[in-house]
């Protein structure tokens, strides 16, 4: 059997090229996005992963994009589809009997949009992932990011129509008005709460004390995939990480931010 491992991490512009090379080699990453790269070297990280494993390579974004895509195969089985600010759309020709379109996105801030805002924006970019899908000619797609959002707050058909119960995915569609909208399955869903094997509630803490509504923990770092890979996808692997191996990312029961705000998460798919 054939598994790719996928990791994606907000790295809060900070140099962690140590760390992310360990979680890959802890955890046999073949597919590393990262978020939030700022002035770091991907070349430099390039080589700091090839010293951990083989095989490593950077994928050169061909438009600005703010999410940075490694991978542990051949460049040449990376096709680029689309490129803007806030996402890179990739097809990953590697399993034989199935092409992969695999999503990396980093979506606009609370800090800086209102929640009708983001709705908005989340609708329109899940508008342009149907429509690279549409030309693609198959649904194999997966989403994984920081989506600055909750899994509550992508539920909608118009958007990302991510449901918590893969069941319903399995329905693949559902019509609304006499419209056709696509189902993505959200399995972060699982991890609200501290009684999952991550031990975290979520993958951003953030204590906004003054104010009458205070989540604390926030699932702001999410995959999201399309039915038709839901044969394909491990759950036991999705976990938010919380330490390297060596050393933790929690402290004090938050994140040390000595690292980054954001924890990463990672998931395999199997072939």
């Amino acid at each position: 059997m054939s598994k790719l491992t996928f990791l994606f991490w907000n790295i809060q512009r900070k140099n962690l090229d140590t760390h992310i090379a360990q979680l890959c080699k802890l955890y046999d990453v073949d597919v590393l996005l990262l978020a939030e790269f700022g002035n770091n070297n991907a070349y430099g990280l390039e080589s700091i992963l090839k010293s951990v494993q083989d095989d490593y390579q950077y994928i050169k974004p061909f438009a600005t994009t703010k999410v940075e895509l490694f991978v542990r195969f051949e460049a040449s089985k990376v096709k680029q589809v689309y490129d803007n600010p806030d996402m890179s759309i990739r097809k990953l020709c590697i399993i034989p009997t199935k092409e992969i379109t695999m999503i990396g996105l980093h979506l606009p801030s609370k800090l800086y949009m209102t929640d009708n805002d983001q709705i908005i924006h989340q609708t329109n970019v899940a508008n342009l992932i149907n429509t690279e899908e549409q030309k693609i000619g198959h649904r194999n797609s997966l989403v994984i990011g920081d989506f600055n959002m909750h899994p509550f707050q992508m539920l909608s058909a118009g958007s990302f129509h991510a449901t918590m119960d893969k069941n319903i995915a399995l329905n693949k569609k559902r019509i609304v008005k006499k419209e056709e909208y696509y189902y993505f399955y959200n399995p972060m869903w699982n991890f609200l709460g501290d009684n999952n094997k991550s031990k975290v509630a979520g993958t951003y803490y953030k204590n906004m004390s003054g104010e009458y509504t205070n989540y604390h923990w926030n699932m702001f770092d999410q995959v999201l995939l399309r039915p038709d890979l839901l044969a394909n996808f491990d759950e036991n692997s999705l976990e938010i990480i919380t330490s390297n191996g060596t050393i933790s990312y929690i402290k004090n029961g938050k994140i040390d931010t000595n690292y980054s705000d954001h924890l990463p998460i990672k998931f395999t798919l199997n072939f």
